[in-house]
């Protein structure tokens, strides 16, 4: 016997090569008598899985709203004025290289948006290396008027490489960390809107829950085994 209710929250995996067959067996293997509820707040095809629900034996209804209570604004950071530490090269010192995999190009677009008042920004970086390449760059070239002052205990869990871009309010984020340097620490402080920007790999996407005024994606390529 099932329960008499099971929610499956984040339903868009279902498409998802690896995880999906997870949710459909849990979805196909429930007892007709237990009700499910499905919730996804970025699934593509709902109408598509309240059809394969109806196929299996269900009375699937869909329930969709597409009102956002925060509306969403595209920018284009090229067409924005440059930080303030980008400006106060001398006029005779060489222009800087950008190089979009770190370097000086995306402190310069966070430089910008920070300007903008766009902060605290969220930045998707395609690999745990690049997410950490772009954060070291971003803390080293963003000056913090208030350093963030963090617990010993915080440091701890962090380590030293993380808790030196935390006390410039600048954090990454990826599977490689421990749960409760990313949990305990990143997201924490990410809710408590002590940071102003963490670079992220896209896992980081399915489970968000804490808020960003801004959304940047350095690369619209992502490789998923070979």
């Amino acid at each position: 016997e099932g329960p008499g209710l099971l929610v499956m929250d984040e339903f868009q995996m279902l498409g998802d090569p690896m995880r999906g067959v997870h949710y459909e067996l849990a979805v196909a293997l429930a007892p007709k008598a237990t009700q499910l509820l499905f919730l996804s707040g970025s699934v593509a095809n709902p109408r598509d899985v309240v059809d394969w629900l109806q196929r299996i034996g269900r009375d699937a209804v869909l329930i969709e709203h597409k009102t956002r209570p925060v509306p969403l604004e595209e920018t284009d950071l090229g067409n924005l004025p440059d930080s303030q530490f980008v400006q106060s090269r001398s006029p005779s010192s060489p222009r800087p290289v950008f190089d979009r995999t770190g370097g000086s190009f995306w402190p310069r677009m966070i430089g910008r948006a920070m300007r903008e008042e766009l902060a605290p920004g969220l930045v998707f970086a395609p690999r745990r290396a690049a997410a950490e390449q772009i954060a070291q760059a971003i803390a080293s070239a963003i000056p913090v008027r208030d350093p963030l002052r963090l617990t010993p205990a915080q440091e701890a869990t962090a380590g030293k490489s993380l808790t030196k871009l935390l006390r410039n309010r600048v954090a990454y984020h990826h599977s490689g960390l421990s749960y409760a340097a990313r949990a305990g620490v990143v997201e924490s402080l990410a809710k408590a809107g002590q940071l102003n920007v963490v670079v992220a790999t896209m896992g980081l996407a399915a489970g968000i829950n804490f808020s960003m005024r801004s959304v940047i994606v350095t690369d619209r390529r992502y490789f998923a085994g070979n």
